[in-house]
């Protein structure tokens, strides 16, 4: 899957539009992530370090 880092900090999918997600807005290590619909929620916002 290709993917895009977007300024507002939302990782898209290229090809389905959906963003990268922290299940349950988990912080523990190994919390499960998946594809879900754009919230614009904190779960979905990532950062490149």
């Amino acid at each position: 899957q290709l993917w895009t880092l977007n300024s507002n900090g939302t990782v898209v999918g290229r090809e389905s539009g959906l963003c990268l997600d922290v299940t349950g807005a988990g912080t523990a290590n190994g919390t499960a992530v998946e594809i879900w619909t754009c919230t614009g929620g904190s779960n979905q916002k990532w950062a490149r370090q």
